[in-house]
């Protein structure tokens, strides 16, 4: 039987948004140039002041390229400094990490809603972790 190439797998498209993602915070001048940098290079290294908003920007870049069907899904890291072993603290592993993630979560639903985010961690499409966890 002859294959129907507008059902293969292989063509189909990615449907992407009609408009542009409105997210909930406007990127300053400095923070939209180092936005495009993120988005024009597969690798890119973020150097600034604490407050800076570092973190807002390449959790803002990585939620555009999910959405725009850009990439299938973002993983999102952050190194653990702590002087403690975690393994002895109480709590599973997401009780252990939440305090090296809660920027980025509070990054993420600042940026969009907190429904569409919490779905997308649920999806797996978005997938926060500690340096050490790989």
């Amino acid at each position: 039987m002859a294959s129907n190439h507008h059902t293969d797998e292989v063509f189909t498209q990615k449907r992407k948004p009609k408009t542009p993602i409105k997210f909930n915070l406007v990127l300053n001048e400095e923070q939209k140039q180092a936005k495009a940098i993120i988005l024009e290079n597969p690798v890119t290294v973020l150097k600034g002041m604490a407050g800076s908003g570092k973190t807002l920007v390449a959790v803002q870049a990585a939620l555009d390229l999910l959405f725009n069907k850009e990439v299938e899904k973002i993983i999102i890291t952050r190194p653990t400094v702590s002087k403690e072993d975690i393994g002895f603290l109480p709590g599973d592993l997401k009780e252990k990490m939440d305090p090296w993630l809660a920027p980025i979560y509070h990054n993420l639903y600042a940026l969009y809603s907190k429904d569409k985010v919490d779905k997308e961690l649920e999806n797996c499409l978005l997938y926060t972790s500690d340096a050490a966890d790989e």
